[in-house]
This record gives structure tokens, C-alpha cells and sequence, in this order.
């Protein structure tokens, strides 16, 4: 249809002669909008796809930067339909065979989903192809959104493995102001740069309006931990939506998409195709795959529907667990460490406490027997509490490694079991009451006279997801195989 025009301003513009039969056919497309002054419509990314067909479009219909999305367009559709190919590159550091899979995968299409289970190093994946693209001249800048918690590990990942060299990393954190400040820093960088922002930062009006209008698509998004945009009526849904929009090159991680059932699937996957596959908006998905009860409370998937889903994702996603024995070759044991910033209340306990110490040990002889306490003293405060001379229990408020440890949960514990250890009744007694709802296994010094029947608990019954045990008393002569996972919320200095 040669007399059918699409520009890209902010969105997909349609101009076109008027005609009533183009009309009602760019009204079956969900999303779309009439502007009434400018006279014309306006169209979302994802429904390119049903555009095309309506008025078999060629490449000759897109102008004034829309083009791009003509090719993006027909190289994903080539993509789903073709052998992955091995693509040659040098690393800074050898990945293993599924991730080197996954490595092809990610740089073959534009955008992907990557659901690789805790430890099987999806944050390696993500750098190497991120510098696969800048080296390409796919891309100039990469913006990594992923919880707080994580940042400090995407630091250490970049330095580790990021094979081009200088890999320049801003942390975007402190006073909207501040941020901004980083943000121009990077976006001044010329060489390969990096800038790691929580999804909490996103949805400070100023950074996301700062973001809305810097994103090119020569940016490349990565979206750590995407189950938490699963939710499509929170705010830090909704920009990481609209900010997707603005580049073709888009990655959401996690280790399993669905922490709850199949309607946590839209808004990540909308990040990956843009609403092509599963619709526009989260209701047009939802009716489509689902139906409810009575009541419009439960909804569940439709018979046939959850195979549809399977396979959309499988187009343009990779998922590998543990398990998948032939697909990965990975050491015995992988470690994974989280780094956890103190809050400014056990910041200050904490080095009033350091400083006093230090004038002790200026007056003293070291021994262990000196030196221990003291120690355990401190790890006290950064497990969230600290129990004074007159053996009171003071409790920091909002301790953010509860926080962190909560995050790691929610992402593994619907798919499989987990081992927590602590050294400290106080923080085994309040992972206990957290976690009540998944019936945990409990083994401390109050306990251990029936180790038998709480680690046949957790053994044997599915209801029980977890185990909680301090290492002196539970450490040795017990079997914990119901999981591959283990969790050192802190540990003895033995």
C-alpha cells in the first residue's frame, strides 16, 4: 500500500489519504490512537507486526527513521525461524558450554530473555554480548536496571569479565540530583560504558523523565531479575515498559520467569517483543490465555494455552537449570556472594564500636580470646542487631540483608528447596517468623535434640521449603539433599 506512510517520532506515526476501509482496518489494532491535530494515528511498537499484515507494507512504506524498525522487524522474524550460529568472539574469560549458547542466542537476536538458574552465570552472558554489540557498532551505551542488592555484584562482574578494556562503570545512586549528574557522565563517555540503576531509581520522576529522553537505539537495555516488573500496575513496571520502547536491543534476566503462575509472563516478555506476541496490553493477554471463575477473582490458563505460551517464549528465550545435565559443565560447587550496604544507623553503631575497639587493642596484649568477641560484636551489626552489656537485644530497624535475602527467595523457592545457615539465634528466630508460610525446618541449639525428625521434615515433605539451622548445631552428621542451594546468611570465624 503505497499511499500508507509510517515515521517514528515518539511512537509509530500512520499517515495516510483519508479512506474508510484503511480507517477500519487500523481500528482492529489494539493500542492505537487518532491525533485529532496533527491527523494521524499512532501505533505501538509491538503491533508493528499486525500493521504489516493489515496493508502488506514493504520497506518503501517506512521513512523518517521507522526504516530501522522494518529491518528489526524482518531480521527478528528470520531469527525465530533459523539455526542459531556459533559466533566467534574473544573473551576475556572462557565461558562454559551453556553459556557460550547462550552468548550465541543473546547476539543473534536483537532482543532475548535469558532464564538461567542462581549461579549458572547469566550476568557474564549479558556483558559479553553488551560488548559483542559495541564492538558490532550495535551499540554505545548500556543501562543495567536491577535491584540494589545487585548492583555491587554487576560492578564486580564487569572488571571481571568485560573483554574490552577500559570498561568505564557508573552506579547511579544518592539525591536525584546526584544521579542526573552520573547519568551525564556516562552519556558523555565515548568509550564502552556501563551504568547500573535499581528499579526503585527508575520511577524518580526526574531520572525517569532524564532517561525517556536520552534512550536511543543505539543503547542497549539489560533487565536483571525481571520478576520484579512482573506486576503491571506498579510504576516501576510501567517505565520499564516505556523505556523498552525507546531501543531494540533489550535483555531480561532471572532464574524463572513465574514466581506465581503464567500472568507473570506479560510485562517481561513485553520488554523482549514489545506486546508482539502476547498483545498490546496485559488484559488483551489475560482474556486471551486465561479465563476465571466465577467470581473474576482466579484465573486460569485456558485448555491449549499453556503450550501457545511455551512455545512463544522458546522463539526467543533460553531457560537452563541445574539439572539440564547435558547442557551445562559446570564445577561441582559455583559460589555466588551478595554485597549488602549497611544502613546509616548500623553504619554509625558500627564504627563507634570500631574505634573503640581500636583504642583497646593499642592498650592491650592480642590474643584470640581478646580479639574474638569483639569481632562477633561487630558481625552482630551487620546481621541487623546488637545485644548491649546488659544482654538487651537492640534491633536495627529494616535490616537490609533480611531484605536481600527475602529478594533471593522469592526468585527460587517455588521452583525448589533452600538451606539457610546462621551463627545467630536472634537472626534464626527472625527468618522463622518471615518465612513461616513456607513451614521451615528449624535446627539451633533449642532444637537439636530432634535433628532426626526436623531434617525428615524437610527431607520428606513438600510442604516444607526450607531448612534454617545453625552450622554448630546442625553442621555435621546430617544429610540435606532435597536441594541443590545453600544460603550463608553469615558465618563463624572457625
Amino acid at each position: 500500500m503505497q499511499q500508507l506512510k509510517v515515521v517514528l517520532r515518539d511512537k509509530l506515526e500512520v499517515y495516510f489519504p483519508y479512506n474508510p476501509d484503511t480507517v477500519r482496518k487500523i481500528r482492529t489494532i489494539p493500542g492505537r490512537k487518532y491525533n485529532k491535530e496533527k491527523k494521524h494515528w499512532v501505533v505501538p511498537f509491538g503491533a508493528l507486526n499486525r500493521l504489516i499484515k493489515l496493508f502488506n507494507l514493504t520497506e518503501d512504506n517506512f521513512r523518517d527513521g521507522a526504516d530501522k524498525y522494518w529491518r528489526h522487524y524482518i531480521h527478528t522474524l528470520q531469527a525465530r525461524n533459523s539455526s542459531i550460529p556459533d559466533i566467534s568472539f574473544q573473551f576475556r574469560t572462557k565461558p562454559y558450554k551453556h553459556q557460550k549458547e547462550a552468548f550465541n542466542r543473546c547476539c543473534f537476536f536483537d532482543s532475548y530473555a535469558l532464564f538461567l538458574e542462581m549461579g549458572l552465570g547469566k550476568t557474564k552472558v549479558a556483558i559479553d554480548t553488551a560488548a559483542y554489540r559495541y564492538k558490532k557498532g550495535d551499540i554505545e551505551k548500556v543501562l543495567i536496571i536491577s535491584p540494589y542488592s545487585v548492583i555491587p555484584v554487576w560492578k564486580k562482574e564487569i572488571i571481571k569479565h568485560c573483554p574490552i578494556l577500559p570498561a568505564h562503570i557508573y552506579l547511579i545512586h544518592g539525591t536525584p540530583m546526584s544521579r542526573i549528574k552520573t547519568l551525564k557522565k556516562f552519556i558523555d563517555n565515548d568509550s564502552i560504558s556501563f551504568a547500573i540503576i535499581n528499579y526503585e531509581g527508575i520511577i524518580i520522576e526526574e531520572i525517569y523523565k532524564f532517561l525517556d529522553k536520552m534512550i536511543t537505539d543505539k543503547w542497549m537495555l539489560i533487565f536483571d531479575e525481571s520478576t520484579r516488573i512482573k506486576n503491571p500496575q506498579t510504576k516501576r513496571t510501567k517505565i520499564a515498559m516505556r523505556l523498552a520502547e525507546k531501543t531494540f536491543y533489550r535483555l531480561i534476566l532471572t532464574g524463572s520467569p513465574i514466581t506465581n503462575d503464567w500472568l507473570d509472563i506479560y510485562t517481561q516478555w513485553y520488554i523482549v517483543d514489545l506486546g508482539e506476541r502476547f498483545g498490546h496490553n496485559y488484559w488483551e493477554f489475560r482474556n486471551t490465555y486465561f479465563h476465571s471463575d466465577k467470581n473474576g477473582w482466579n484465573w486460569k490458563l485456558k485448555q491449549g494455552k499453556e503450550k501457545k505460551i511455551k512455545e512463544i517464549m522458546n522463539s526467543q528465550s533460553i531457560i537452563i537449570t541445574k539439572q539440564d545435565q547435558d547442557a551445562i559443565d559446570l564445577p561441582d560447587k559455583v559460589y555466588e556472594s551478595q554485597y549488602i550496604e549497611l544502613t546509616k544507623e548500623q553504619r554509625k553503631a558500627y564504627d563507634e564500636l570500631k574505634h573503640l575497639y581500636i583504642t583497646e587493642i593499642e592498650e592491650q596484649t592480642i590474643t584470640a580470646a581478646f580479639i574474638l568477641p569483639r569481632l562477633t560484636k561487630l558481625s552482630e551489626i551487620t546481621n541487623g542487631f546488637l545485644i548491649n552489656e546488659n544482654k538487651e537485644v537492640i534491633d536495627f530497624k529494616n535490616n537490609p540483608k533480611m531484605k536481600v535475602l527475602e529478594e533471593i527467595i522469592e526468585d527460587i523457592i517455588k521452583k525448589k528447596k533452600v538451606v539457610i545457615w546462621s551463627r545467630f539465634r536472634y537472626n534464626i528466630e527472625a527468618m522463622a517468623n518471615r518465612f513461616k508460610e513456607y513451614n521451615p525446618a528449624i535446627l539451633y541449639g533449642d532444637t537439636s535434640s530432634d535433628s532426626g525428625n526436623i531434617v525428615k521434615k524437610f527431607q520428606e515433605d513438600d510442604n516444607c521449603r526450607m531448612f534454617i539451622g545453625n552450622p554448630q548445631s546442625g553442621g555435621l552428621g546430617i544429610t540435606l539433599t532435597a536441594t541443590d542451594t545453600i544460603i550463608y546468611f553469615n558465618n563463624s570465624f572457625s
